[in-house]
């Protein structure tokens, strides 16, 4: 997904009526609200952890901001919907919203673990035995 797409994905996960955001940019109200929660989402979730495959490797993957209506996040697209889950839980707490809160953190927990697993390399450790 595209980072428009996953604001007005998170937009229809929050129930909120209407359509939109049309762009990412010039945005108000609301719909700066979906901006900003996105973006603030997909830059936590990369930095949320030390050990992600694109941080550990022999070319450490820059931090991406997303800016345009067209930037796509570098993970794999089956798993954007993490960014948009993580969005939701933190934009449902600001609004009380009970509901929305325990579905955010539901299924940002199932997708979590799915990028977790696919992107961090797993070893084996033997205590002073090294890896494997």
């Amino acid at each position: 997904m595209t980072f428009l797409e996953l604001c007005q994905r998170l937009r229809a996960e929050c129930q909120d009526l209407g359509s939109g955001p049309e762009t990412v940019t010039g945005q108000t109200g609301r719909n700066q609200r979906y901006v900003d929660a996105i973006r603030e989402s997909w830059v936590k979730l990369q930095t949320g952890r030390s050990d992600w495959d694109w941080l550990t490797g022999d070319t450490p993957t820059a931090l991406q901001v997303l800016t345009d209506d067209a930037d796509t996040p570098f993970i794999d697209e089956a798993y954007h919907v993490v960014i948009v889950w993580n969005a939701l839980r933190k934009m449902s707490i600001s609004e009380l919203a009970e509901e929305l809160i325990l579905r955010g953190e539901d299924e940002f927990a199932t997708w979590h673990t799915l990028l977790c697993k696919k992107y961090i390399s797993q070893s084996l450790s033997f205590g002073g035995w090294g890896s494997l």
